[in-house]
């Protein structure tokens, strides 16, 4: 076939009220052709991983070969060669280069093998680092001498207020 064809679905209409009565469904007087638009977009949003600049991380590819290649970061048409912490034959992990940036900007790494071809390409989103680390483990305090020279002083409630006393 050369020429594009135009596909029709014949569907039987049937009566609206036989399936509700428990009736068998009796079709309508002649075939009907019915044409759906499917959707164009898919219904869910991908979005891209978003990465910090100067954030190191593993990118996983397979057949990368055991000697190391490079990883490209491509912004905006402008690129720049990532630092190879580590080069295994299914990943690879890298320090990205920190930028400036003001805004998220779309990027895309570039996993390149040794002979030149591009094993893996992968969109991300930059973002800029934060202003703000919070760090979620604790800081030791120093915790009070367990032998104190001086007696402790306690406090008990009296009709009037409290008294403090010592031992």
């Amino acid at each position: 076939m050369t020429s594009p064809q135009k596909i029709a679905l014949t569907v039987l209409m049937f009566l609206p009220g036989a399936a509700a009565l428990g009736e068998s469904p009796q079709p309508s007087s002649g075939p009907t052709a019915v044409y759906r638009m499917v959707q164009s977009a898919p219904a869910y949003q991908l979005r891209r991983p978003q990465i910090t600049t100067g954030a190191r991380i593993s990118l996983f590819a397979n057949f990368l070969q055991h000697d190391p290649g490079v990883v490209l970061l491509d912004v905006a048409g402008t690129t720049s060669q990532c630092d190879v912490l580590q080069w295994k034959p299914n990943s690879v992990t890298v320090q990205l280069p920190r930028l400036g940036l003001d805004a998220p900007t779309d990027a895309r790494l570039r996993i390149v093998k040794p002979d030149g071809r591009v094993a893996k390409t992968m969109a991300v989103q930059l973002i800029a680092q934060p202003e703000i680390v919070v760090h979620q483990e604790t800081i030791a305090q120093p915790m009070p001498a367990v032998g104190s020279a001086e007696s402790a002083v306690y406090a008990q409630p009296t009709s009037g207020g409290i008294t403090f006393y010592s031992e």
